[in-house]
């Protein structure tokens, strides 16, 4: 099991590369859609998918470790 703390790190590491392959691909996939974007604001909206992208995996993780630990506990 792991504890709130390894979660979080955990988080951290996955987000951060998928933050990197976002802002890439957005600076790459923006324009096929006819979106003129710049650097600044494509960091934004990163930034911002980001941050529910933490909150959502972090949610999980804690979901499904609880669920880990209530099945050991029976």
């Amino acid at each position: 099991m792991q504890t709130r703390l390894e979660s979080v790190v955990e988080a951290i590491a996955n987000i951060g590369t998928g933050m990197i392959v976002s802002f890439i691909l957005g600076m790459l996939v923006y324009p096929l859609f006819g979106f003129d974007v710049s650097p600044g604001q494509n960091l934004w909206i990163v930034i911002i998918f980001t941050i529910v992208s933490f909150a959502r995996s972090y949610a999980w993780r804690r979901w499904f470790n609880g669920r880990l630990v209530q099945r050991l506990a029976k």
